[in-house]
């Protein structure tokens, strides 16, 4: 490894000394700098762009060059330089004002603007261009920086310190650069391989930054956003019932005619751009884009979002994305505090590479968007708008039918011809690279296609001084001194023992939160105890578990003590063993002990149900293959039965007229006698999951799930011996459904039942997870009205959950609720056993009530039972 990073430092050096660079600034004709400026070398997609003082440098080759520097709303400016080997030469370009000419036409009101003229043609050739290249290879690097202004000194009356901020409270707390290679290949295969990484203050982390996540291509009809809603294209093939167009004029850049089309939103509240979108003129593809988006368009906590594109020519027929720059800032308020914050990603696209075909100019294809064996080349039109007739077009002058020259030649551009293997875009969408981020400073200097400010390379500095002090052991020694101090606060908000430097905790849960009452054992108090220990990276936990629990009515101790240890991060292999005794409910998930003590004391109503359980566990589970994922254990279990307490206390509890508290049996409410005979039962459990095309970003320690375009398929089976003896199996089917601007669906298809029921104690029938009191259940496999344990059933079943989010879709076009910024959702919950026949549950809601709350209306249907109806309140982020 050593050798390794030392050969690398010295090849960078190397290539340093041998480049030819070219640097310099660009400014405007006030003199001020132009930052996110594309530079790039002419017939090739060699480029970068400014930074936010309008330096640039750019590595090339030695010989003759012609670098075009390209700004929106500017000329294009071009330059010839004669480089010899080794030499740095600087460039400093003032950029002048780009001319919009209007075209000279008459329009009246029964006239339509000709920008969606122009629109409908980029509409026609939207597929084209979507699918023009059957596969592509590019680098990526991009820089995130993200900066809070003015924050306070203190949160809930702590204080609060963040390394680096200046006298004003205001400083950079994220940096961080990428290199990687992005790979595509038709109709929708793409991954990313980062080679390296970067992060201000952090030496072992890795760069979240990714191009999969800041690609941001407008040629589809919808793009994913930071919105509960995807984003509408300008150009989307229903752009029209969402935009309106205003024709500004048009301009030349270099040899290309160049549309600019003002975007507006035909609605506020809907994930819609604003801005300019630059069309060019004949071809019909997307020139260049300075769009953005404001709180009006529904995005919480961001007051602008600024997304500005540049493309290149990669060959004749084909441009590409050449720099991409989203800057935003926003804001967060909570508790009476607001924190301000800003933010910018800059993207450089650079060294594109296709198939050799796409490098020929003799052959013509279709528009159709289909691959031929010849080059696909957009169709050109020879004309322009007329004033009374938008969509013909005149005949144009000869200058602008002039060639493009291509970005690269096949002589000098590694060609694509050959499929990608059929196994490399399997899995890894996004893959770091073992050593990305073990990389030096020479290095970056090297491949860093932007040059740092100063405040970035103050940050740096910083941040690394300030990263060898904290991660001391002596630091983190005196920071723990601090915070293990035991004070009468962690009575109630429980305790942490720290010893960072060995990177072991000891929690104790906070003990005003394990107050619970119940009819079983009276008043009673649970407190959990935790000790972790886990690796420098984060990636291997060994804890141990314990909990003390006390009935004060029932006179009895509880307790239990557990060990479990995961071995990576990577197949999140575990072991878990536990051993104890505890009085648990007949469904362990039937009502949390929060709400049944507030319906027990307060509306004297006792839904749990429980029962005493002496256990001993061990279960284990990894992914055993890409999105397969198993869970076994073994459980040996001693059941005993428990009664209703004769004399509970009477403290804070009602005694309401005509209301009684049910007997602890869940099948018969007046049986005040054991529900079942005391025995013992052995279970084997097993729990299969299977995610078809599971895409995952590996680092090198550790993966993390990215999703799948395909629903999850979990097999549940589970086999009583002894004193039960049962076998029943389930399966299921979930998903996630993104729709777009219609929001988004969530379901779960569940079925199955006992094929051995010969002897099957109650709490090993299946129960089904619903509520009863006011308090809608955040899971969504849950129903909302359903009596507890009154269906449940030890034959065969089948239950279906689903909800809609519309996310805004209808409420936005109200306006009062629009303002608002509550958000709908449907549901639809049904049961079917051989008792119960038909049960179902339709659901009217409304979420983000304050951003926080949930609000629904359950309709019930019942088989000989008429309707009834509820509501529910929630959380409803």
């Amino acid at each position: 490894m050593k050798h390794l990073l030392a050969f690398t430092w010295l090849l960078s050096i190397f290539f340093t000394a041998q480049a030819q660079r070219i640097r310099g600034r660009v400014t405007d004709e006030q003199n001020q700098p132009l930052p996110h400026l594309t530079v790039f070398e002419e017939g090739t997609t060699n480029g970068t762009t400014t930074n936010a003082q309008g330096e640039y440098f750019l590595e090339v080759s030695e010989g003759k060059k012609r670098i075009v520097f390209r700004y929106l709303g500017y000329q294009t400016e071009t330059r010839e330089v004669n480089l010899v080997k080794g030499q740095v030469i600087t460039l400093e370009v003032q950029m002048k004002p780009q001319p919009i000419v209007l075209k000279e036409v008459e329009i009246n009101s029964r006239d339509e603007d000709p920008a969606y003229a122009i629109i409908r043609a980029a509409q026609r050739m939207r597929k084209f261009y979507l699918h023009q290249v059957e596969r592509f290879e590019c680098q990526v690097y991009i820089k995130g920086l993200q900066r809070i202004i003015n924050a306070p000194k203190k949160i809930l009356g702590r204080q609060v310190t963040i390394p680096g901020l200046d006298k004003d409270r205001s400083g950079i707390i994220y940096l961080s650069e990428s290199l990687s290679r992005y790979y595509f290949e038709a109709p929708d295969k793409e991954k990313e391989v980062m080679i390296a990484s970067k992060v201000s203050g952090n030496n072992r982390g890795f760069s979240w930054n990714t191009a999969l996540a800041f690609k941001f291509n407008l040629y589809e009809n919808s793009l994913p956003s930071i919105a509960d809603r995807n984003f509408i294209s300008p150009i989307a093939s229903t752009a029209m019932v969402h935009y309106r167009y205003k024709y500004l004029g048009e301009f030349r850049d270099k040899n290309v005619v160049v549309n600019k089309i003002q975007v507006i939103p035909r609605m506020k509240g809907a994930p819609l751009f604003s801005g300019f979108i630059y069309i060019q003129d004949s071809t019909w593809r997307i020139h260049s884009t300075d769009l953005y988006i404001t709180r009006d368009a529904g995005v919480d906590f961001i007051d602008t979002l600024r997304i500005r594109q540049q493309y290149i020519p990669v060959t004749e027929q084909v441009w590409m994305p050449s720099t991409q720059v989203i800057e935003g800032s926003g804001s967060i308020s909570f508790f009476g505090v607001k924190l301000k914050f800003s933010g910018s990603y800059t993207g450089v696209f650079s060294s594109y590479k296709l198939p050799s075909k796409y490098y020929t100019t003799s052959s013509v294809g279709s528009s159709t968007g289909k691959t031929t064996s010849t080059l696909q080349k957009a169709p050109a039109s020879s004309a322009r708008l007329t004033r009374k007739n938008p969509t013909t077009w005149q005949k144009k002058s000869s200058k602008t039918d002039k060639k493009i020259a291509p970005a690269d030649s096949a002589a000098n551009v590694a060609s694509l011809d050959q499929p990608y293997d059929k196994n490399f875009f399997k899995g890894e969408l996004i893959k770091v690279e073992q050593e990305a981020n073990q990389t030096d400073s020479a290095y970056w200097e090297q491949v860093r296609p932007i040059p740092l400010t100063e405040e970035e390379q103050r940050d740096y500095v910083l941040k690394d001084s300030i990263r060898r002090v904290v991660e001391s052991p002596a630091y983190k020694d005196s920071i723990d001194a601090v915070s293990n101090k035991f004070t009468l606060l962690n009575i109630l908000a429980g305790y942490r023992y720290n010893k960072s430097s060995r990177r072991m905790s000891l929690d104790i849960s906070p003990p005003i939160n394990g107050i619970q009452f119940n009819t079983v054992e009276g008043w009673a108090l649970d407190v959990n105890l935790k000790f972790n220990s886990y690796d420098s990276t984060r990636t291997r936990y060994t804890s141990l578990l314990s909990n003390v629990h006390y009935g004060f009515t029932l006179q009895r101790f509880y307790g239990s003590i557990g060990f479990s240890h995961r071995f990576n991060a990577l197949n999140r292999f575990y072991v878990q063993a536990e051993v104890g005794n505890r009085a648990v409910q007949f469904h362990p998930h039937a009502i949390p002990f929060s709400h049944n003590t507030s319906y027990t004391l307060w509306a004297e109503q006792n839904f749990m149900k429980l029962y005493e359980k002496a256990y001993g566990l061990l279960q284990s589970g990894m992914e055993v293959a890409r999105g397969l994922n198993l869970q076994a254990s073994l459980q040996w279990e001693r059941r005993s039965p428990l009664t209703n307490a004769d004399d509970l206390p009477r403290f804070w509890q009602r005694d309401l007229p005509h209301r009684e508290f049910t007997s602890n049996d869940p099948q018969n409410p007046l049986n005040n006698a054991p529900s079942f005979i005391a025995h013992h039962a052995f279970l084997v459990e097993m729990r299969v999951s299977y995610q078809p095309g599971a895409q995952y970003r590996t680092f090198p320690n550790r993966r993390i799930f990215l999703g799948s375009p395909y629903p999850t398929f979990v097999l549940h089976y589970r086999k009583g011996i002894g004193g039960t003896r049962f076998d029943v199996w389930q399966l299921s089917v979930e998903d996630l459904i993104n729709l777009g601007m219609l929001g988004s669906l969530e379901y779960e298809v569940a079925a199955g039942g006992f094929f051995n029921n010969k002897q099957v104690q109650f709490m090993d029938y299946k129960h089904f997870s619903t509520t009863q009191t006011i308090f809608n259940p955040s899971d969504l496999r849950s129903f909302r009205a359903l009596p507890y344990y009154q269906f449940s059933t030890k034959e065969m079943f089948a239950e279906i959950h689903a909800e809609h989010h519309f996310n805004g879709f209808l409420f936005n076009k109200i306006p009062l609720l629009k303002k608002l910024r509550w958000q709908e959702v449907i549901g639809f919950h049904g049961l079917y056993t051989p008792q119960l026949q038909g049960y179902a549950e339709l659901t009217l809601g409304i979420e983000r009530i304050f951003k926080l709350f949930r609000v629904d209306y359950v309709l019930l249907l019942q088989d000989q039972q008429g309707i009834a109806n509820a509501f529910r309140i929630g959380l409803g982020l």
